[in-house]
């Protein structure tokens, strides 16, 4: 249902936030029975506390994010050693040609989930908040219904995500060939960072991101000296020592086979480097 939501954005309606807040909650916070006439998004910073949305008890605990629609019962309950700090943003769907604000929700329904990029949720409402917060800016309107559907939009990626826990195996070794592309560690040095055989590792890799364990740190390498070659002044040669190749040569000879371009044509004709 929230899929169904945001396909109407921006084509057919847009987002329209009503209220936001950055708290943590005073010591008579509780409602014991509410149905809001709006949506409503909630990310929990810290603290403890309760949510029960419909009959499931959810726990407010820093990472939960909670979505409830409009005509969803819902009551909400804190822990005063330790109240909960959210923020909670109200808003609605309207549509584009009218301005009229559009009921999304024939079958009120609520999802919860503690997400994993919390940072990133986190840096996102404190923005959304910061943007609502300066007041009635001509672009107000418009920059928080934008990340309020970004916003959204990664919530139900969260909530699609049904990864094993081989694959984020597989993600631990591609985050660590994407924050070090110089670094040339072996297939079984990856492999043990994933925790798994060589073998099995080489395979599931190659299921996980399209192309195997080499091709892929080979494409990370080349698009780090892209930008390398586009911000910077460093020549060829130092880009090349840079990513850990032996010599210019090798480092112009791959480049090329990826991009199409050898790195000094690049630097007056970038091009884009496939996924």
């Amino acid at each position: 249902m929230l899929a169904a939501l945001l396909r109407q954005v921006p084509q057919r309606a847009h987002f329209r936030v009503h209220r936001a807040y950055n708290i943590t909650v005073p010591p008579e916070w509780r409602f014991p029975h509410r149905r809001n006439e709006d949506l409503h998004v909630v990310f929990v910073k810290g603290g403890r506390g309760s949510y029960r949305l419909g009959t499931v008890h959810e726990a407010l605990e820093r990472g939960k994010l909670l979505f409830i629609s409009n005509g969803f019962a819902h009551s909400g309950h804190q822990d005063r050693s330790c109240p909960p700090e959210i923020i909670p943003i109200r808003f609605g769907l309207y549509d584009n040609r009218t301005g009229r604000s559009l009921t999304p929700a024939r079958s009120p329904f609520a999802i919860s989930l503690a997400v994993r990029r919390t940072l990133e949720f986190e840096a996102l409402f404190t923005s959304l908040f910061d943007h609502y917060a300066r007041g009635l800016t001509p672009l107000r309107h418009a920059i928080c219904g934008s990340l309020l559907h970004l916003i959204l939009g990664e919530f139900l990626l969260e909530c699609r995500d049904t990864r094993t826990d081989v694959d984020r195996r597989i993600e631990r070794a591609r985050d660590f060939m994407a924050r070090h592309p110089a670094n040339r560690r072996s297939v079984a040095g990856l492999a043990r960072i994933a925790g798994l055989s060589p073998r099995y590792f080489s395979r599931l890799f190659q299921a996980h991101a399209g192309v195997g364990p080499a091709a892929f740190r080979v494409q990370l390498r080349c698009r780090h000296a892209c930008y390398l070659l586009e911000n910077t002044s460093r020549s060829v040669k130092d880009v090349a020592l840079a990513l850990g190749y032996p010599d210019p040569y090798a480092f112009s000879k791959q480049f090329k086979q990826v991009t199409g371009h050898s790195p000094s044509a690049f630097r007056s004709r970038p091009c884009r480097i496939g996924e």
